[in-house]
């Protein structure tokens, strides 16, 4: 699945606006619900600033993609 994610969205609100559901909880970053391994690229946490490039789990509902991150959900 591809994704366009506008500036102002996170990863979750992309996947609901495109109607394909996501697992998540509280939205906030909190509950860890919304985790999904990212497998390529890079994303960038809006609560902490803190980019991530390696593949591993990220938390949708507070992550906006880098140019070219893809994810495996």
């Amino acid at each position: 699945m591809t994704l366009e994610v506008g500036p102002d969205e996170t990863v979750l609100e992309a996947a609901e606006r495109a109607q394909h559901q996501l697992p998540h909880g509280c939205r906030m970053g909190i509950c860890h619900s919304c985790l999904v391994p990212l497998t390529d690229g890079a994303v960038t946490n809006i609560r902490t600033g803190e980019l991530h490039r390696e593949p591993g789990p990220v938390q949708t509902c507070v992550t906006r993609p880098a140019p070219h991150a893809a994810f495996d959900a």
